[in-house]
């Protein structure tokens, strides 16, 4: 099968003949380069929605959560109220903290994308994303009137404890709009921050043609990097802040309804944190295999097929990767699994 393609060119017209060994070579070169990109977009939604979520979810449809509404909340007025401002303080805190990294995420993501797709088509990219989560953010109902059905465990434990202060005239309505506004809003900052480093891994995931010199494989590790502990930050900001936001409540309770609320509170905590390092993890290692792959190629390209001048070439150029690196790169990858029992410990240290 034959294609023509047709191109004026100096007032003729020049007839280009496309064969089917034409498309299925330049399809093979495609799928060889961007087969990672695509890898490291699929397999975080893979595992964030079908792995973890509906894991989740199918062992928790028969939990019936009117059986949490009976928390009793502390009488006492000063030590209630002074515990109420204190995690009120520290969530308002750690809220700053998550928005002011997406936006570094953003612009970091801006730069990098620009850098390897285009100037032109990277920022428009990012522009798509963060449109479309903005849209669904304004679209989407508040999680109070979204039902039982479709809003966070988080946001159901924490109506437990909105009813029993609402029984006691303790908690009033304002504080519920307004932590379910917050919730919202830190969901759409992480989903901006978070996505738009994924456009990144995508673009520096694409395996580059031979010939690719250090200079490139360097700045591309370097930025890899860069996306890699960007990513791992606001993951575990977003594990913080839902760990301080479940610990504030809990401060309120009488002490045997603290020790029943623990468990489950520690629960989630640790779920989020599971869930930001397999996220990280998905989404960095196809970038990261891709990298070596490149720098496999150009170290067979400059030292032909002898493995110890391969790796003096790669040590020579700056190319090769420690033991130091190593440990690094997995320290980011577990600091989200890390971050809600680490600050157990924190708290326990200097209580």
């Amino acid at each position: 099968m034959k294609d023509k393609c047709s191109a004026r060119a100096g007032g003729r017209i020049t007839t280009v003949m496309i064969t089917r060994d034409d498309l299925m070579t330049w399809a093979t070169a495609a799928y060889r380069r961007g087969w990672p990109a695509a890898l490291t977009v699929l397999l975080p939604i893979m595992f964030a929605f079908v792995a973890i979520h509906l894991s989740v979810e199918y062992l928790m449809k028969d939990v019936n959560w009117a059986d949490v509404t009976n928390f009793e909340i502390k009488k006492e007025g000063l030590d209630r109220f002074t515990r109420d401002v204190a995690g009120r303080y520290q969530y308002a805190v750690t809220i700053a903290f998550l928005r002011a990294t997406a936006v570094a995420a953003l612009i970091l993501a801006v730069v990098v994308v620009a850098r390897t797709i285009s100037p032109i088509w990277g920022p428009s990219i990012i522009t798509i994303v963060v449109a479309t989560i903005v849209v669904i953010y304004l679209s989407a109902p508040s999680l109070e009137s979204a039902g039982d059905e479709r809003t966070s465990h988080i946001w159901k434990l924490l109506n437990a404890v909105f009813h029993a202060g609402e029984k006691n005239g303790i908690v009033g309505k304002i504080i519920r709009q307004r932590t379910d506004q917050s919730i919202r809003l830190n969901i759409a900052a992480a989903s901006i921050g978070f996505w738009s480093l994924l456009v990144a891994f995508a673009s520096l995931s694409v395996r580059r043609p031979n010939g690719q010199d250090v200079s490139q494989l360097k700045r591309r590790r370097r930025e890899l990097e860069l996306t890699t502990v960007a990513s791992g930050a606001i993951l575990v900001m977003l594990t913080a802040i839902n760990k301080v936001l479940i610990s504030w409540p809990q401060a309120l309770l009488t002490e045997m309804s603290q020790k029943a609320y623990e468990p489950l509170a520690t629960a989630i905590a640790n779920y989020w944190g599971a869930f930001g390092t397999g996220v990280l993890i998905c989404a960095a290692f196809p970038a990261w295999l891709s990298l070596f792959g490149d720098i496999e190629t150009a170290a067979r390209e400059a030292r032909a097929d002898d493995p110890k001048k391969q790796a003096d070439w790669k040590k020579e150029m700056g190319l090769d990767f420690d033991f130091k690196s190593g440990v690094g790169a997995v320290i980011t990858m577990l600091a989200p699994a890390l971050t809600a029992p680490g600050i157990d410990v924190l708290s326990k240290l200097f209580h």
